[in-house]
């Protein structure tokens, strides 16, 4: 590894690593030839994955008030952040890696990163959260809510979703940003070589006058020593002066030396840094591409306490959760350009267990109630440039303490979509989506038939389109 290129990985390695968000593909014209909507609103809403802050999650808190560290940022640390909304209460939350915490500057190096093995990257990429809501004091009843306190901790248990370690197609099992910056590197070197070839000519000049004068001084050194103490002053005299100028010019030259040095790093620098720029642009794209694309297993869990409505204290009645989501990549293709998928097959699972969580039961005699819940999901994904297919799959239960009516509950959700070009030349497409839930009688259904004049845009059941 080349110093230059070693100066490229730290620099965004220890900083600047994270999923680049795609632009949102513009919605295309719509005809709706059957719309038969389920009777429950937002029943088929599967949520995939662990989210990035399991104690903000837990605390009920809208992700985006919180700067949260991603696994894909495994060396953030978020300080925290106070929520605004005092009519709401008010929240803090906390997102660090402690891994990152506890080790020194000199001790965190991509190379390291590398060779240590993957349970070094495991710790490396695991974040502890904690987040706080005050809750809010009232005296009616139903408007106060009580505080609560949150840990949680999730981590990424495969190195084909982490930027700094996933391989491609085109990489083999190098990384893929490894593998990029080695495919740039000649074009690197190219570029500091022909800015550096006229400074490399000035320092020869100067190393030349350098070694041309210490050359004259040995040898009237050399001269004096021949001549001894009892010499002819005047000619000791006139060597010593002769000593003292090469002193002098070798002093100056000492000074130009480090002027010229300290503009050739400026010339070089200004000189390569929009080359050095692209070419960690391209490869942090194609990095995060890789990531993105790549096998991925999350898990995650939290624990919740409930307090004085208003008041950070009195907490009790634990709660808790734990997550766990796999997707895994069958077939990706790219275009020549890379950004974007030309056919992709995907399959993945994702479940949440809770434990004695409070939940909004719907009932107006008793709104919430302490609960154990499973709901647990699996889907494939198919998307090509003439169709999309995506089929999801679910189990959900709840189980409250005491027996709410009309909110225990066993039952299976299904839902599949599938997109068809009717013709490349015209580019209207047909879209059938069919819902079905089945719970015990009371089954509920969903039934969409459109036309749309442009490609629909993927089901994304795994996000890779964020």
């Amino acid at each position: 590894m080349t110093n230059t290129r070693l100066l490229w990985v730290l620099a965004v390695s220890l900083s600047t690593f994270s999923a680049t968000a795609q632009e949102a593909p513009q919605k295309s014209a719509n005809v709706v030839l059957l719309d038969k909507q389920a009777a429950e609103k937002g029943v088929f809403a599967f949520d995939y994955g662990v989210p990035s802050s399991p104690a903000l999650r837990l605390l009920d808190q809208a992700a985006d008030k919180v700067q949260a560290a991603t696994n894909l940022k495994p060396f953030i640390l978020s300080l925290p952040t106070v929520l605004t909304g005092s009519e709401d209460g008010q929240s803090v939350a906390l997102d660090i890696a402690p891994a990152w915490v506890l080790q020194g500057p000199l001790e965190r190096s991509y190379t390291r990163y590398l060779e240590e093995g993957r349970l070094y990257r495991i710790l490396q990429r695991t974040h502890v959260n904690t987040a706080v809501y005050e809750g809010v004091a009232s005296d009616d009843a139903s408007k106060a809510k009580r505080s609560r306190l949150a840990l949680g901790f999730s981590t990424s248990l495969l190195d084909t979703s982490d930027v700094l370690v996933a391989p491609d197609a085109l990489s083999g099992t190098q990384s893929a940003w490894e593998h990029c910056l080695d495919l740039r590197q000649p074009e690197l070197d190219r570029a500091w070589a022909a800015v550096g070839f006229p400074i490399n000519m000035a320092r020869a000049q100067l190393d030349k006058r350098r070694a041309e004068l210490i050359e004259e001084k040995i040898s009237y050194r050399e001269d004096l020593a021949k001549l001894g103490p009892d010499g002819n002053p005047d000619v000791i005299a006139y060597i010593n002066s002769k000593i003292e100028k090469i002193d002098q010019e070798l002093k100056l030259l000492a000074e130009e030396q480090k002027k010229d040095e300290s503009a050739a790093n400026e010339v070089l620098k200004n000189s390569t840094s929009a080359l050095g720029a692209k070419v960690l642009s391209e490869c942090t794209a194609r990095a995060n591409r890789a990531a993105r694309y790549g096998a991925s297993f999350e898990v995650g869990a939290g624990a919740i306490w409930h307090g004085t409505p208003g008041r950070v204290r009195g907490f009790g009645d634990p709660g808790g959760a734990i997550w766990a989501s796999y997707r895994l990549p069958l077939d990706v293709l790219f275009d020549q350009t890379g950004d974007s998928p030309l056919r992709y097959w995907v399959v993945g699972a994702s479940g949440r267990v809770a434990f004695g969580e409070f939940v909004k039961t719907g009932n107006k005699v008793t709104p919430e109630t302490r609960a154990d819940t499973w709901d647990v999901w699996a889907g494939v994904e198919r998307l090509t440039a003439s169709n999309r297919l995506a089929l999801q799959t679910g189990y959900q239960s709840r189980d409250s303490e005491g027996g709410v009516p009309d909110f225990d509950r066993e039952r299976w959700r299904y839902l599949a979509s599938y997109s068809q070009v009717i013709s490349k030349n015209s580019g209207i497409w047909v879209k059938l989506a069919y819902g079905y839930v089945d719970q015990k009688g009371d089954d509920d259904r969903s039934l969409l038939i459109s036309l749309s004049f442009a490609p629909p845009d993927p089901a994304d059941l795994f996000g890779l389109a964020d």
